[in-house]
């Protein structure tokens, strides 16, 4: 099955078992849905269903007036999970900032979410290395056209960025800039990794070397938060190397689903 929809005003897409467990994928700074896309061509689509939502401002959802914090976007997701999974607990991917929206949102599901699945997710003040940019910016139209050309510089020798530019072109600007700020805000004091944390459900840092910042590493291990490696030096692992990173997930969550 693969199906597109708009759910509460908010574009879903829906890949792999309709009668299996849901799991939410929630996409980073400037991105889409599509990150997660490659996926539907492993073996996770057959073990569970994938939700690929496109949050507001994002992909293709409209945006919302006066909406964009990390807390605003995860208080969408029980609304998204009683609608397509009503009285069944689901699972949470995060990639990037999105991770922090999947743990902001995992208090707030009821049943409690199966666990946190985090690609490279945000957990201290380094990680908000893009989207923290946003922070030097007044203006979103502004900041959206200086990062769209930095990003343009960067993907000149960078696979992964070539893709991401198209995801930031059809981002909103103020949803990009009023995001960004926040992420800026609450990586403070890496206050993001004390709410990982404080996670009442399992979650698994997923994360390689070459694109986890050396702060993030130092603080996985000086906190012992349960992580693994990926070996692509991505940080879109689910692109890079959708196989690996499927396997990941289906252990993860197949110990979960009962």
């Amino acid at each position: 099955m693969h199906t597109i929809e708009v759910v509460n005003g908010i574009l879903v897409r829906r890949l792999g078992l309709d009668a299996g467990k849901k799991l939410l994928c929630l996409h980073g700074f400037a991105d889409s849905g599509l990150a997660f896309l490659p996926l539907s061509e492993t073996v996770l689509p057959g073990c569970f269903e994938l939700v690929l939502v496109d949050l507001p401002g994002f992909g293709a959802s409209p945006s919302i007036p006066g909406f964009g914090l990390v807390r605003d976007h995860a208080r969408l997701v029980p609304g998204l999970a009683a609608a397509l999974a009503p009285d069944e607990p689901v699972g949470l991917i995060g990639h990037s900032i999105g991770s922090a929206i999947a743990v902001n949102a995992a208090d707030l599901l009821s049943p409690a979410p199966l666990g946190v699945f985090s690609i490279e997710g945000n957990l201290t003040e380094d990680d908000a290395y893009f989207s923290g940019k946003a922070a030097d910016w007044e203006d979103g139209e502004a900041f959206k056209a200086a990062f769209l050309e930095e990003i343009w510089e960067m993907a000149a020798e960078n696979v992964d960025l070539r893709r991401y530019y198209g995801g930031v072109v059809m981002a909103g600007a103020a949803a990009m800039w009023t995001l960004g700020r926040d992420a800026k805000r609450i990586s403070a004091g890496n206050r993001v990794g004390q709410a990982y944390q404080a996670l009442k459900v399992p979650s698994l840092y997923y994360w390689c070397e070459a694109t986890t910042p050396p702060g993030t590493r130092q603080y996985t291990e000086e906190y012992s938060i349960r992580n693994r490696r990926y070996p692509a030096a991505s940080h879109w692992p689910m692109i890079a190397d959708p196989q690996a990173t499927a396997r990941a997930v289906v252990e993860f969550f197949n110990r979960l689903a009962g």
